[in-house]
């Protein structure tokens, strides 16, 4: 990503919104995240043998199930009021999937 593709998103104030992340934006990164999952939960904080422990722990249940899981526990780590989308922007933003990041900003709109 670029330096100008990143400045266009923090223009728009995406980075630092406090709005708290609701379900429709969940599933929007549970359906489309995919093998970046990894990469978006270091973006959020996680610790490599956190994220180990979810690929482990949910191998037989798939992806979609270690992602979902992933935001899980990043909503239980957060807390009720800590999941803002500013975070979550920047997360994927830090995964390189602007496409996720634009869905998002539509859904916001």
């Amino acid at each position: 990503c670029t330096t100008d593709n990143y400045e266009k998103y923090r223009s728009m104030g995406i980075f630092d919104s406090t709005k708290l992340v609701d379900e429709q934006h969940l599933d929007l990164v549970r359906k489309n995240l995919g093998k970046q999952w990894k990469t978006c939960a270091r973006k959020l904080g996680f610790r490599n043998p956190e994220i180990d422990e979810i690929d482990h722990d949910y191998e037989r249940d798939g992806l979609r199930e270690k992602v979902y899981q992933m935001l899980h526990k990043w909503q239980m780590r957060e807390g009720i009021n800590g999941t803002k989308i500013g975070m979550l922007a920047q997360a994927l933003y830090g995964c390189q999937r602007t496409d996720l990041l634009d869905d998002l900003i539509s859904l916001l709109s």
